[in-house]
């Protein structure tokens, strides 16, 4: 009897403590430099753009944003954003490839996930949480209207741009570099773009 109510007693202290560590570990990034980064070669300019979660609350609110971090689940995936705005000067059309893209932060290499996946994981997320349906409509016109399709070609002189994101349990200190290959025919690189953001 003393034996199981030790175990029970060791199970809620471990609890407590994996919650206290979540709330200690887990809150939002501070940017310590500029949020805003432009790169011009070989004919193509791009704008990356961090949007911190005050700029997403702003934005968006904080019910029905398929861009905040839920912080207090179990398996924690940080969600960062990146507004891209691309120009294409070239004599010839351009192609992004979403999947080429990565976020190396804190030792983790991570692609940006496509409106489907996101959609996906909010759709799990919503419900556990039983989300009102009003929510959860907002979070997928959000996600349809801003977030990057699977592949863009842009054509000489003209403009894309859409949201990156990338999720996974990334760290909340550190140098982020953001990779952005643009290729010529969806297979040769033209050049691979390198961002860099400290938090």
């Amino acid at each position: 009897m003393l034996r199981k109510k030790f175990k029970n007693s060791l199970l809620v202290i471990g609890i407590l403590l994996i919650y206290s560590g979540c709330s200690t570990s887990r809150s939002a990034l501070l940017l310590i430099d500029s949020p805003i980064k432009i790169a011009e070669e070989e004919g193509i300019s791009i704008t990356v753009r961090y949007l911190d979660e005050e700029t997403l609350i702003n934005k968006y609110g904080k019910k029905g944003n398929p861009f905040l971090t839920p912080y207090h689940t179990l398996q924690f995936k940080r969600i960062m954003v990146f507004d891209i705005r691309f120009k294409n000067s070239r004599q010839e059309s351009i192609e992004l490839i979403l999947n080429r893209m990565e976020l190396q932060f804190g030792g983790k290499a991570v692609q940006p996930t496509n409106r489907f996946h996101l959609a996906g994981f909010w759709e799990f997320r919503d419900d556990i949480d039983e989300t009102k349906r009003t929510d959860r409509q907002k979070k997928e016109r959000a996600i349809k209207k801003y977030v990057l399709p699977n592949s863009i070609s842009i054509r000489s002189g003209g403009t894309a741009k859409g949201y990156a994101v990338f999720m996974g349990n990334l760290p909340r200190y550190g140098q982020a570099s953001v990779y952005i290959p643009l290729l010529r025919e969806k297979t040769e690189l033209i050049h691979n773009f390198n961002f860099l953001f400290e938090f």
